[in-house]
């Protein structure tokens, strides 16, 4: 009988022992739960804020694509003012060069009037002495 309840003691210890180890284990476990818990938080808090500043640079990326169309549109506007003062100008150009030279021939002929006046009154004086 003593043979046995010292077997049970021994069993007892043994028993103890791997309770003491598996307790140990379970806690080391556990905190190393906790620990991934942690980590799984804080990924998601990151991946939550990756997720908020990717929305922004999308907004943002399409602001700056609307302000790219908005700004082609009013080059095309500006372009074809562009051309229509061109245009314009090279009217006025021409119609300034025309003018320029209708002033030239006016200015020549009235220069010459005098002379041409001379001349004819000097003809007609010769004509009618003769």
């Amino acid at each position: 009988m003593l043979q046995n309840v010292d077997a049970a003691r021994e069993a007892q210890k043994r028993t103890d022992g791997q309770l003491v180890k598996l307790q140990q284990r379970f806690d080391a476990l556990q905190a190393g739960h906790t620990e991934q818990r942690l980590k799984l938080g804080e990924q998601a808090l990151e991946l939550q804020q990756h997720a908020t500043h990717r929305h922004q640079q999308d907004a943002e990326t399409q602001r700056l694509r609307e302000e790219s169309q908005r700004m082609a549109v009013d080059i095309a506007g500006v372009r074809g003012q562009l051309m229509a003062a061109t245009t314009q100008v090279a009217a006025a150009e021409d119609r300034a060069r025309s003018a320029e030279t209708r002033l030239d021939r006016s200015l020549a002929d009235s220069r010459a009037w005098p002379a041409k006046k001379t001349a004819t009154k000097g003809k007609s004086a010769t004509a009618s002495r003769g």
